[in-house]
Order: C-alpha cells, then structure tokens, then sequence
C-alpha cells in the first residue's frame, strides 16, 4: 500500500522536464518527489527505469528524499568493490529490492543484517550477488536462525548461508536430519548407515527436502534392501523429491507408524499447544531430574537420544519438555510428547518409549 493518500498534486511539468511518462504519483510533496527524481538522475539510473513505470511510479509514490540519501550511504558504506560500481549497484537495488525504498520497516532491517553479517564476518558482496533475500529478510528472524543453527552445532559461512538463515522451517527440519534412520547394503554386504547430521552439514541445499513421508521412505528402503542413494552420498528422487512418485507407500504400511495423536490429552487441547509449540521461539535447556535421567541410559550425544535403532533429537526434547511443563500436564506426558513430537515412530517403538518415560518419571505427578 502508498504511504501517502491519492495526492491532488499536477506533477505534469516535473515528469515533462525529464521526460518521464504519465503516472499517478500519490505522494503530496512535490520538493520531495522532484529531489528524488533529481537523485535517481544524477546517479545515471533514471532512464533504465523509465521503461518500467510501475516500479518507477511506486519509488516516487513511496521513497521520500531522506529514505534514499540514506540507502546511497549505505550502498557507499557496503555494497562497491569499485566506486565505479555505485550506479550499477542502485539501479539492481531499485529492481530487485524495491521494497527497501518504499518501507521504513524493510529498510530497518536492511540497516541491521548489513551490520550483522559484517559482525558474524559474512561477505556482504557475496550476498548481494546472490543472496539478496537475506539483506532484507526480517531481523528478528535473522537472528533466531543464526542462534539456532549455532545451538545445534552448524557453523555458518558464506558458501551455506542461505540455507540455514533464509529457512522459515530451519528448527523442524534440523530436528527431522538429526532423527532420519536409514542405510544401505554396501561392499561385502556392509550396511552403509544415513547419518542425517553430517548429510546437511555437507550439502545444506538439502535442508528443506526433508518431511514425514521421505522419512518412512527412507525407512522403507532400507527394511527392503533398496537403494536410498542416487548419485554418491546424495539421497535418491524417489525418497526426497516429493514430486518422483516412483516409490508409494501403502496404507498398510503406513498404518504401522504412531499417527501422532495421544490418548491421554483431548484433541482440541492438543492442537492449541501444537499450535503454541510450532510457534515456539525460546530455548530453555534447563535440566531437570527426568532429564539427567534420560541423559544418563540414552544420551547419543550432544543432539540425540538413542532407542534401539530409533534416534530422537536431544535439544528437541529438553525445549519442548520445558515448554510443556507449563501447560498443566503431568510430567510423564510432558516427557513423552517432548520425545515423539513430530518423530517417525512404528507403533512398537511408540510403546517402547511410553515404557521408558514411565519408568523414568516413575509415574509422573
């Protein structure tokens, strides 16, 4: 939407003096409106925009003489290899980022990922060229990414950036690696096991092609003595791509898996908190006694626990308990669904982990 009402101002001679085309400019200030032109001119970029009066209409509508002397300051500070590069790097900007002109919010968070990733020394060039998105992506959000990645043992650099910051599902899909169970019979009958975690550390392009249905696949190929890779070390179309429908899993099989609804809380309560923990942005890693418990028989590491062959994510489970401990369940409930939210489980290992937290809290309260 303008920033400005339909303006009532006659820009006729302003847009003839440098010949521009006809175009209903809703901001009511006309000094502003001809200094921007007169900016936009003078940085040569002026006349590529002509060709595009949508664009050039909203950045005169929208951009006030303030808001891009700024942006210059920050493209001088930032963005040039070369002084030269000044006026292609506006122009870009104006193209692809409009919205960093028209938006106070947007422009906010420009100002801050700039100085984030010079701090987290992020190159900001490399960024520009080709991931752009990130520049202006939410700072908040930013952030959360970075502190999560971080909290889960990924290092950030420039060749894998985009994949964990740009990421709206970074925690959900970490936490689905971390549990994925599969392998494949190798050299001499080996099996040649899927470790999920150091899958994305060396191809985090892979980060989002991760859902419930390649996790059974990938189950099932392996139950199967099938191929789980295409090329080396890649996982195959048939299990990751959702769109390869080369593999289907039928209902019987399917049916063996937990369905992820618990007897002991009713539905609509469950899908309110569900809501609140899809949602959940806090991280309390507080370790209380079931925890240390649960530490001591069936820590794996840092970021997983360990059943049998069933691998569940650690951090997943410490930040959902301790969320869930305020919602007014028992303690054993709390724990049980901090260990199989959202995990791939047959109905068996299901029961097994049921059997395990009541022995660990021993009844709850």
């Amino acid at each position: 939407p303008s920033t400005f009402e339909q303006s009532k101002i006659d820009y006729t001679d302003l847009l003839t003096t440098f010949a521009l085309p006809k175009m209903n400019i809703k901001n009511p200030n006309k000094d502003d409106v001809e200094n921007v032109i007169t900016i936009l001119n003078d940085n040569k970029v002026l006349d590529s925009l002509k060709n595009n009066k949508e664009l050039l209409e909203n950045i005169l509508s929208n951009c006030t003489k303030e808001r891009l002397e700024e942006i210059i300051k920050l493209i001088n500070d930032n963005l040039l290899v070369k002084k030269n590069e000044f006026d292609y790097v506006l122009d870009i900007m104006l193209k692809t980022m409009p919205i960093v002109f028209t938006s106070n919010e947007v422009l906010d968070s420009f100002k801050l990922n700039l100085e984030f990733f010079k701090e987290k020394n992020l190159n900001i060039i490399n960024l520009f060229d080709n991931y752009r998105e990130l520049l202006i992506m939410n700072n908040k959000v930013l952030k959360e990414n970075y502190n999560n990645a971080k909290q889960y043992g990924f290092e950030i650099d420039n060749e894998n950036v985009k994949y964990y910051l740009y990421n709206k599902n970074l925690v959900k899909n970490i936490d689905s690696y971390i549990e994925a169970v599969g392998y494949e019979k190798g050299f001499l009958g080996r099996d040649d096991h899927f470790d999920g975690i150091d899958y994305i550390k060396k191809n985090p392009y892979k980060l989002n092609e991760i859902n419930k249905d390649t996790l059974m696949k990938l189950r099932y190929s392996s139950e199967n003595n099938m191929k789980i890779y295409g090329k080396p070390g890649i996982l195959s179309g048939e299990i990751s791509n959702p769109k390869v429908d080369i593999l289907t899993l039928n209902d019987d099989y399917k049916n063996t898996y937990f369905n992820g609804e618990y007897s002991f809380i009713d539905r609509n309560e469950y899908l309110n908190i569900k809501k609140e923990i899809d949602d959940l942005k806090d991280y309390d890693l507080n370790i209380d006694e079931n925890i240390r418990k649960l530490d001591e028989k069936y820590k794996n590491s840092e970021l997983r626990y360990k059943f049998g062959n069933t691998l569940i994510s650690r951090i997943k489970t410490i930040r959902l308990y301790n969320f869930l401990k305020t919602k007014g369940l028992s303690l054993k409930n709390n724990l049980l669904i901090a260990l199989t939210y959202n995990t791939v489980l047959k109905i068996d290992e299901y029961n097994e982990i049921e059997k395990i937290v009541s022995t660990i809290v021993e009844g709850g309260k």
